[in-house]
């Protein structure tokens, strides 16, 4: 299956330039991925509640989620300035274990199917991501969540209803995802067009709206380029 990277770009940390290489996620429901048994060569990785986040660490370009000052690298796209997204993900882990880590960077937890999400889940946290490690990067990465959340763009205020209109980056145009209600004044009060939000629903709409969308917070943490599909 190839691989859909959105257009634009960031800066890593490091304060090189390095392109943004988040690709879609495919999403199961929660019953589905409690049931995964493991093995069969997938490996099954802690989706934590950061933000992608890509830093070149000389000539190396990781990817991971950060929460706070904390990197969490799960992945890597250039090993000694080659592109190695083609490799097998095993092979790629290899390469991410072979760097000398920051201190600031953690190991991503990890374990085996449904019975490491269930405990995920029971400490609190959000998911898990599922990965064949044969795969290609981005191939085929499977999450299951809580529940499914997005984090959004406000694209449109209406105060009269109390809801917003949603938006989401999709490659080089921009996905329309519908509007979802705000029902607390305080907080329609203090958004903006622009902001970014968290939306929990039950599921997408073929034409890429939410399916019964629930408002969950506002997010400070996060920009407009970390809204992608």
């Amino acid at each position: 299956m190839p691989v859909s990277f959105p257009a634009g770009g960031r800066w890593g940390e490091q304060g090189k330039g390095c392109m943004m290489h988040k690709p879609k996620f495919n999403s199961v429901p929660l019953p589905t991925g409690l049931s995964w048994r493991g093995g069969g060569g997938f490996l099954y990785q802690q989706k934590l509640d950061g933000r992608w986040h890509e830093v070149m660490l000389g000539s190396h370009l990781v990817v991971g989620e950060l929460v706070g000052p904390t990197f969490w690298p799960f992945d890597i796209v250039l090993y000694d300035a080659r592109d190695v997204r083609q490799m097998p993900l095993g092979e790629r882990l290899a390469m991410l274990d072979s760097l000398t880590w920051p201190e600031t960077w953690r190991r991503v937890p990890s374990g085996s199917g449904g019975e490491f999400l269930e405990a995920v889940l029971a400490s609190g946290g959000e998911g898990v991501v599922a990965k064949h490690v044969q795969s290609r990067f981005g191939q085929n990465w499977i999450k299951c969540k809580r529940v499914e959340t997005h984090d959004c763009i406000v694209a449109e205020i209406h105060p009269e209803k109390m809801s917003v209109r949603l938006s989401q980056l999709d490659g080089g145009r921009t996905l329309d995802c519908g509007w979802v209600p705000v029902l607390s004044d305080r907080v329609l009060a203090g958004l903006t067009v622009g902001a970014v939000v968290e939306v929990a629903c039950h599921s997408r709409h073929a034409s890429g709206k939410f399916r019964e969308p629930r408002f969950v917070r506002v997010r400070t943490d996060k920009a407009a380029l970390d809204c992608a599909v």
